[in-house]
């Protein structure tokens, strides 16, 4: 699994450079995810939005870093 934190000027290209290795392996999923929100500093809270067609194996993530009520988007 790669997950990558990036702004967003850098995200597409980093985004084309998995894919593609995933293509050329023929391994991996691809799920788009996008933090919104504060940082995480005393109250403030930020929310987790994925999509894709693989987008429910992101919840596998909550058992080690993210909140359980991070939102999933359809298909797409």
């Amino acid at each position: 699994m790669v997950l990558s934190v990036l702004n967003p000027g850098a995200a597409m290209d980093k985004a084309r450079e998995v894919a593609a290795a995933a293509r050329a392996t023929g391994r991996g999923a691809l799920i788009n995810a996008g933090i919104v929100g504060a940082p995480p500093r005393g109250n403030a809270k930020a929310r987790t939005y994925v999509a894709g067609p693989d987008a429910h194996l992101f919840t596998q993530l909550t058992a080690y870093a993210f909140r359980r009520d991070t939102a999933t988007a359809g298909r797409g």
